[in-house]
């Protein structure tokens, strides 16, 4: 690795030493993640599955976050979910990552983020859903990457 030339300050004097980089100097050494974001919108019913399967077929990935922008409070009580789709099972096997009434808090805005992120098994999906009764306009994502 290149040397890094250090200055240490000792009053009115100083002098120069020679240090090892302890950073990569090529982006060879970094590992690059993969990651996508999946919109959806709507005026309707929204139900969205993503495609993370079939985009990054035997990879790990991790569910990042899910926003959404609706256009005005809802007050029709309704849950906008967010579920893992275990593409190689049974249904039983889908479990809500996250679920929020946004008619209970007049909310419009969503934002879900999963800190570490959620991992999915191979070949999942994630699927939102909102009835979206009251007919609002909604607009959103869900982001995923690869695990390292």
């Amino acid at each position: 690795m290149p040397e890094l030339r250090v200055r240490r300050a000792y009053g009115d004097s100083h002098d120069e030493v020679s240090v090892e980089n302890p950073l990569p100097t090529s982006v060879e050494n970094f590992p690059v993640r993969r990651q996508k974001s999946y919109p959806f919108n709507g005026t309707g019913a929204i139900s969205m599955t993503t495609t993370i399967a079939a985009d990054f077929p035997n990879v790990k990935m991790e569910v990042v976050m899910v926003e959404a922008k609706i256009s005005s409070a809802p007050t029709t009580s309704e849950s906008f979910t967010v579920t893992r789709k275990n593409t190689g099972g049974s249904a039983n096997y889908d479990p809500v990552l996250y679920s929020v009434n946004p008619s209970a808090s007049a909310a419009t805005s969503i934002v879900q983020i999963w800190d570490p992120p959620y991992p999915l098994d191979l070949n999942d999906d994630v699927t939102v859903a909102f009835t979206n009764t009251d007919a609002r306009t909604i607009g959103g994502r869900i982001v995923v990457r690869e695990v390292l």
